[in-house]
């Protein structure tokens, strides 16, 4: 404790940690960190997360809906934005497996009504495909955020379970850092709209989310 009260006296303002997931040998180090700051975060306080490719964990899922207590605007891709949009044969149709994860997750909001707690919106952008993933955390009642994750992973069933990931946690008290994280935030967030509700894909896209949804 003196030792941290040396470095604020020295005026350190930012820590930087280093986060791994290689979670088939068992290393599930930004797993752990990242449900415990869902657990965590209180009321009044904001999650933004951004993720490419939306397939959250069980385990994501149920923290944000049964023990986290902070609004959380959750940023994917729009089908138009998805770089796999166009691509020959049934890669074309992974956009549309992603809205099917994305609204099975919208229903058990409702379900347990954190629909107004929790929104997920899509990014579309004329000419844009967007592939942006990350974390801003923002404090109760604060207009900045104070945490940041950097990095590879997209909070996904793959990221989590197969691939290898790192990443970086920022926690700042400096406040013109903040006000960049929220700018570069709000960059992203600008392009996106609600999610459809209904949205139309093939049938046959249900059985492949069921099947293969751990590669997604």
């Amino acid at each position: 404790m003196q030792e941290q009260n040396n470095h604020i006296a020295e005026g350190n303002d930012t820590w930087i940690f280093p986060l791994v997931q290689l979670g088939q040998f068992g290393i599930e180090q930004d797993a752990q960190i990242t449900e415990k700051l869902f657990r965590a975060a209180p009321k009044h306080s904001k999650l933004n997360i951004a993720t490419g490719y939306f397939n959250l964990t069980e385990d994501y899922m149920n923290t944000l809906i049964h023990k986290s207590q902070a609004e959380c605007n959750i940023l994917m891709a729009h089908p138009k934005a998805n770089g796999f949009l166009g691509a020959k044969g049934l890669a074309g149709e992974i956009p549309y497996a992603y809205c099917v994860i994305a609204q099975k997750f919208r229903r058990k909001c409702e379900k347990f009504q954190q629909q107004n707690r929790i929104r997920i919106s899509e990014y579309l952008r004329e000419g844009w495909t967007y592939h942006g993933k990350g974390l801003w955390y923002y404090p109760p009642n604060s207009k900045y955020p104070c945490l940041t994750l950097i990095g590879s992973p997209n909070f996904g069933q793959r990221s989590v379970k197969k691939d290898l990931e790192t990443q970086l946690a920022i926690v700042t008290d400096n406040m013109e850092l903040r006000k960049k994280l929220h700018m570069e935030c709000e960059n992203l967030y600008k392009f996106g709209l609600k999610m459809e509700t209904f949205r139309e894909g093939p049938k046959w896209v249900h059985g492949f989310v069921y099947l293969f949804k751990n590669y997604f």
